[in-house]
């Protein structure tokens, strides 16, 4: 797994460094970021949860800071020898248009997907390219995408509407790759299951159960609480969700965490898995998918009541062939 960490002196942040951690054997620092850190507004203090880190399968590591106003900025790592690869920013928008689409201030709410192809490309067909500094390295091409949340201003309005859409955007060329409503009121974007076939196709994240206008009838009764969701990644509808009860939507650590991802070639039983921190617990879900596409979340283990009293987590996540009880490493 990736991980950001960061270089202190008393109160003085020196380095942001990229690390990677292999399966527990060792870890060994991939590349200095911090031009993007410093980029962010807000202090040093803040730099590592704004900091997204997604795997594109194709042996490197894309590095998203992002941030309540202004374009989230990308770079790409390679996973051999850390070269940082320049990537075009993520565009918000004017942040004071109205009449327009503007991201929404959930820095969470970020998700990377490859292999898909949103008609810019044939039908199963991956685009891997060669990069052009003769490095012999590739990239993921047009076959993947980064996705954010976005709501409509009104024209003349003082706060947005309660329409909002799923957009997945080019991590390459920053082009729309796709779009569609969205409705579980997302808070978190991960992508599910990745794999090297491109057979998955699903985002998850945590949602906001309300009521009124664009809260989803199901859990009205819930409002408040959060939900786990799943999007088709191809299609963008909604395939599933549960609403997580015990839980509260101004739980900052459930969402700064977002979940915790199993995927499918990770597990010994071809089970795809997502974690939650749910009221200072663990609570894991075994995530199928029937033959007609619809997504159900089952509760696969838990950690006891009160085991982690007192932790404060920075982070967390599955770790490469992991076995056993379905819970995820935790840092704190």
């Amino acid at each position: 797994m990736e991980f950001v960490a960061q270089e202190t002196c008393g109160t003085d942040i020196r380095n942001t460094s990229l690390f990677e951690s292999l399966a527990r054997a060792y870890t060994r620092p991939l590349a200095n970021l911090n031009f993007l850190a410093e980029a962010l507004p807000g202090g040093a203090s803040k730099v590592a949860h704004q900091m997204h880190i997604h795997f594109d399968f194709t042996c490197n590591v894309i590095v998203t800071a992002v941030q309540e106003a202004g374009p989230y900025r990308q770079a790409q790592v390679s996973a051999y020898d850390g070269h940082v690869y320049p990537l075009p920013d993520l565009e918000a928008g004017d942040a004071g248009c109205t009449d327009c689409w503007r991201r929404r201030n959930e820095p969470a709410a970020l998700a990377y997907f490859q292999w898909q192809d949103h008609g810019q490309l044939a039908a199963g067909q991956r685009d891997i390219v060669a990069d052009q500094l003769g490095a012999g390295e590739v990239n993921c091409g047009l076959s993947c995408s980064t996705f954010a949340v976005e709501e409509w201003w009104p024209a003349g309005g003082a706060a947005p509407t309660a329409t909002r859409r799923l957009v997945g955007r080019g991590v390459h060329n920053g082009t729309l790759a796709a779009n569609a409503s969205e409705v579980a009121r997302a808070l978190t974007l991960d992508m599910l299951g990745p794999s090297y076939s491109g057979s998955t196709d699903l985002l998850v994240g945590l949602g906001e159960c309300c009521v009124g206008v664009g809260c989803l009838e199901a859990c009205r009764e819930h409002d408040g609480e959060l939900l786990l969701f799943a999007y088709g990644a191809r299609d963008l509808s909604l395939r599933g969700f549960q609403v997580l009860p015990g839980s509260s939507v101004a739980d900052a650590v459930a969402t700064q965490l977002r979940l915790a991802v199993l995927p499918q070639y990770w597990s010994g039983d071809l089970t795809y898995g997502v974690s939650a921190w749910i009221g200072g617990q663990v609570q894991s879900f075994n995530v199928t998918v029937d033959e007609a596409g619809a997504v159900a979340f089952a509760k696969a283990a838990e950690t006891p009541e009160g085991a982690l009293d007192g932790v404060a987590p920075l982070l967390w996540a599955w770790e490469s062939f992991q076995h056993g009880p379905l819970i995820p490493t935790v840092v704190a």
